[in-house]
């Protein structure tokens, strides 16, 4: 969607080893790597992710989509679980249309 890779987040943060809550009041879900947690809102293309080990969090930024509900799955860009993992290059890699995704230590 805009050019945006959406992957289904709570299939990949269980293989991340990620957690994952949804607060279906605030329509957000709150995603906690090892050292990082991003909380994202349904719609709002606007991410940020703060550092669960010392104080400090990243400039918000646009990804190309806001979250999306599809069939009661929640649906967020590929390139967010690159930020939880400190921008890692390692961390996302396309290559001849497949993701994949890898877990920094």
């Amino acid at each position: 969607m805009n050019d945006c890779t959406l992957v289904p987040a709570r299939d990949v943060c269980k293989n991340l080893g990620f957690t994952i809550s949804w607060d279906s009041d605030e329509q957000t879900a709150t995603i906690n790597s090892k050292n990082m947690k991003s909380t994202v809102k349904i719609g709002q293309d606007l991410y940020t992710a703060q550092s669960t080990i010392a104080l400090g969090m990243t400039a918000p930024i646009s990804l190309g989509s806001g979250p999306l509900l599809i069939n009661d799955k929640l649906y967020i860009p590929a390139e967010l679980f690159r930020i939880l993992q400190g921008n890692n290059p390692e961390s996302l890699i396309y290559n001849n249309h497949q993701i994949l995704l890898n877990t920094i230590e």
